[in-house]
């Protein structure tokens, strides 16, 4: 998926459900981002760097509220110099949060910033030498109000 593609898809996956959400990416404009943090949004899918601007500039903004905090890339991130920025939202978290990091690789900044930063950190890996089996299918169910 392209990254200029999430906000669609965002807003698609959550059609039918109560969920509000709210994408936080450089480029966009400040405006409807406001709008959609006024909405007091379940899901925030954000860019660190926008994401610590709101938390800068928007009164009342934080994220003592998550339980659930997703880095995405995270290895792809700690290569492109944001690991100070991941940092920094990380210390903004709550203590309770359960954080999972998403990579492809494990750089040793990445796996520094786990030990040191995170609690208990578990590491799931899934090795291209391990054979998937034939049976396992993968299946997504949508469904309106009533159905």
């Amino acid at each position: 998926m392209i990254w200029s593609d999430l906000p669609q898809v965002i807003r698609e996956l959550s059609k039918g459900t109560n969920l509000r959400t709210a994408v936080l990416v450089g480029g966009d404009a400040m405006e409807a981002q406001f709008a959609e943090l006024a909405q007091n949004p379940d899901i925030i899918v954000a860019t660190p760097g926008r994401l610590l601007h709101h938390l800068a500039e928007v009164q009342g903004f934080n994220l003592s509220g998550v339980e659930y905090c997703v880095f995405d890339e995270a290895d792809r991130m700690f290569e492109m110099g944001f690991a100070e920025q991941v940092k920094e939202i990380v210390r903004q978290l709550r203590e309770s949060r359960q954080t999972l990091m998403f990579s492809a690789t494990l750089p040793r900044s990445l796996a520094d910033f786990a030990a040191a930063g995170l609690n208990n950190p578990q590491l799931v890996r899934l090795d291209a030498d391990r054979k998937l089996s034939p049976d396992l299918g993968l299946a997504f169910f949508t469904g309106g109000a009533g159905e």
